[in-house]
């Protein structure tokens, strides 16, 4: 896996060969993401997760 030099912003898209796009996975933009809220409910197979952000900028996933 490339990674992408630290300068350019990580959302750009990056070229990359047929094989690595196939194993590589989706980049998604927390502020785009959460689009200036705390919490964001993720539906999956059925079920709603909370996906959050603490005080100190973590990740918590709750069921």
């Amino acid at each position: 896996m490339t990674h992408p030099p630290a300068h350019r912003n990580r959302t750009e898209t990056y070229a990359a060969t047929p094989h690595q796009r196939q194993s590589e996975s989706a980049v998604l933009d927390s502020t785009r993401l959460f689009s200036g809220k705390n919490e964001v409910q993720i539906l999956h197979d059925g079920q709603i997760y909370r996906l959050r952000v603490t005080k100190n900028g973590k990740l918590i996933l709750n069921k």
